[in-house]
């Protein structure tokens, strides 16, 4: 099978899309654009809440489906998941047994993701609506430093505990 990796959340100011449709990424009010002295390589965040962002993404995902068996989708939460439930719709309506996994972020992570709640993003528990199976990334850090001997296999389990009770019942978690 072959699962493409997709980003569908941010790109750089360098890119294409952004040169061809800056309208397209979300604007901080307190940052004046300019587009002169802006560093190339600063990522800069899609805004959903834009209609023809979502048309333009679905469409590149519909494409890509065509060629591909599933799609792994990195840092899922941020990107809302309504766009999500339309994307799976769609294209399982012509793959049926296309394959939906998604990358979160780890707990460290958080407050980030907190800035983006109030955009109707996704909890990593939502992700289990779309996505087949979740990426451990929320729990992984903690393993890793319980292998290089920087933390305790204590804090390993608390967080798999606190995936049980906090993930749906029969949720497949994809461990490192």
């Amino acid at each position: 099978k072959c699962v493409l990796d997709v980003v569908m959340d941010s790109l750089c100011r360098a890119s294409e899309l952004y040169r061809e449709h800056p309208e397209f990424f979300c604007q901080d009010e307190d940052e004046e654009e300019s587009p002169e002295s802006a560093d190339e390589t600063e990522m800069l965040y899609l805004d959903y809440g834009n209609r023809d962002v979502r048309a333009y993404q679905l469409e590149t995902l519909v494409m890509w489906a065509k060629l591909v068996d599933g799609f792994r989708r990195v840092s899922a939460p941020m990107v809302p998941l309504e766009f999500w439930e339309r994307a799976r719709r769609e294209i399982n309506a012509q793959k049926p047994d296309f394959i939906w996994i998604a990358e979160t972020l780890d707990f460290a992570s958080r407050g980030f993701l907190n800035r983006w709640r109030s955009r109707d993003y996704a909890s990593d528990a939502d992700l289990f609506r779309v996505f087949d199976a979740v990426s451990d990334d929320a729990a992984y850090p903690a393993f890793r430093d319980y292998l290089e001997r920087r933390g305790t296999l204590s804090r390993y389990v608390d967080l798999l505990n606190l995936q049980e009770t906090g993930y749906p019942s029969g949720y497949r978690m994809m461990r490192y």
